[in-house]
């Protein structure tokens, strides 16, 4: 975020993290996942795969439901 793209279309711009975070946290919510990247039990749910959330559970990596 501090340092300029060294070359490309957008050589010597710099990264904004404000929309960077903000574009992580739509990309998130579109994958179904949590602020953390991690899967949410209810898409897990919708594709099927209920018996990967509840192994992601026991190991603490299933997403929090907002």
């Amino acid at each position: 975020f501090k340092e300029t793209m060294p070359a490309g279309s957008g050589k010597g711009s710099k990264v904004d993290k404000e929309m960077y975070d903000k574009l992580l946290d739509r990309y998130y919510e579109v994958r179904g996942w949590d602020k953390n990247g991690f899967p949410k039990r209810s898409h897990l749910e919708k594709l099927g795969l209920k018996y990967i959330a509840d192994e992601l559970q026991k190991m603490k990596r299933l997403g929090k439901e907002a």
